[in-house]
């Protein structure tokens, strides 16, 4: 996606992504939360946006779960992902730096390449070992 965000504003409870420009990333992004938030359990919370400031303000689910711990827990992760294909949508960017831990819950977070259709350049469709590169 390139650079096409500031650096992230982070408060206790929230995290603000702001945009440089309007981006595709930011329109999937906001499309993504304005569809799923209160549906999935498993992803931050939407709080609010601005289209004019490109501007998303999303629930702070906590830091990055460790490389052993998502591994431990593969199954958790690859459930969320089937979740969201049920749904019709791919995360397409499902690695270490997009998992987080918090309150006794993985969070998928970064929606900047999600979509209804399956681009992930880096894995083979079906093959739920590869996001953790």
């Amino acid at each position: 996606m390139g650079n096409n965000r500031y650096p992230l504003i982070r408060k206790n409870k929230y995290i603000i992504k702001h945009y440089k420009k309007d981006c595709i990333g930011f329109r999937r992004e906001l499309k993504f939360y304005l569809k799923f938030t209160g549906k999935l359990n498993f992803i931050p919370k939407l709080y609010g946006y601005s289209i004019s400031q490109k501007k998303i303000i999303i629930e702070n689910v906590g830091k990055l779960a460790s490389l052993e711990f998502i591994k431990e827990n593969i199954d958790i992760i690859n459930k969320y992902e089937y979740i969201l294909e049920i749904f019709g949508y791919y995360h397409n960017d499902i690695r270490r730096k997009n998992i987080t831990f918090h309150n006794e819950r993985f969070y998928l977070i970064d929606f900047e390449m999600s979509d209804t259709k399956f681009t992930d350049k880096y894995k083979g469709k079906g093959d739920k070992k590869n996001f953790i590169y």
